[in-house]
């Protein structure tokens, strides 16, 4: 966990206070003890989902990876004062649609998020999924893009093998969208 990629040895440096993650999954607990002293708001993009708590657990415990608190209770995240917002973009079965991930975007740039965290997971990735995150990166949006599951991801055939080599060379797969994975020659400002 935290001891295993070190983080402790970071905190002397920073434990993310001030830096908002957007985590996109099934919600956050926002009443769970590690989380709630650093959860700030959240959305649901799902369908009969009047608010982002988690009715499927995945979400929480991402959300505790990255910024579960330091309360000397349960576990502390990699980030343990970070700020947390759910962004709910998938159902209580896991289930979601493209068109509330593309909803999000729009979200997360309005309220000037640091990090979206996304754990999805598809046979394939809509062109229109593409741009948007590509075009994210452009307004400092860092995005990080989990599946530890054993699927497919299919781009486009300029970034495939992009994802191929990350995903061969990785236990878990992390994908990063930015113009600098995607083209080697662009540089952030």
């Amino acid at each position: 966990g935290v001891k295993q990629v070190k983080a402790p040895e970071a905190w002397s440096t920073s434990k993310g206070k001030g830096i908002r993650v957007a985590v996109l999954d099934t919600g956050i607990d926002f009443n769970h003890p590690d989380l709630k002293d650093n959860y700030v708001d959240g959305v649901s993009f799902v369908k009969g989902a009047p608010t982002p708590m988690d009715d499927h657990c995945h979400g929480t415990h991402c959300a505790g990876t990255i910024a579960a608190a330091m309360n000397g209770a349960g576990v502390v995240g990699v980030a343990p004062e970070a700020s947390l917002y759910a962004v709910k973009v998938l159902d209580k079965n896991a289930n979601g649609l493209f068109s509330w991930s593309i909803a999000c975007f729009d979200c997360c740039i309005h309220y000037d998020m640091h990090i979206v965290s996304i754990s999805l997971v598809s046979v394939s990735v809509p062109t229109a999924v593409e741009l948007l995150y590509y075009g994210s990166w452009y307004k400092c949006l860092l995005i990080l893009w989990f599946g530890g599951n054993p699927v497919e991801i299919l781009l486009s055939p300029a970034h495939s093998s992009i994802f191929s080599t990350l995903k061969a060379h990785a236990r878990y797969t992390v994908f990063t969208l930015t113009p600098h994975l995607l083209n080697p020659d662009t540089h952030r400002q």
